[in-house]
């Protein structure tokens, strides 16, 4: 997933597979958290390779990807600026 902070980007979801990017989708609005507060973002797949991202409650993108069978695990890339990640969970959703 990408967040460029710039006013017309939003924040995008790509696949990495094979060392090939492709990307899935881009959420419906721009998200706003450059604000200095703290705040909660989810990715969620469920088994039909339906992807919802959430960020502070509010879903903010929606995408089927089915390309990915085995998860490889997740990846942050900070090309600019400070951020933290305070907590990482990874479960099996039933």
């Amino acid at each position: 997933m990408t967040v460029n902070l710039s006013a017309q980007d939003r924040l995008k979801l790509w696949a990495v597979k094979n060392g090939q990017s492709r990307l899935i989708g881009t959420a419906r609005q721009r998200v706003r958290i450059d604000d200095g507060n703290w705040h909660r973002l989810s990715l969620k797949r469920d088994d039909t390779g339906r992807i919802s991202v959430v960020v502070d409650r509010d879903e903010v993108l929606s995408a089927t990807d089915r390309s990915i069978q085995n998860f490889g695990g997740i990846s942050f890339i900070n090309k600019a600026g400070d951020w933290w990640v305070d907590r990482v969970s990874i479960a099996t959703l039933e």
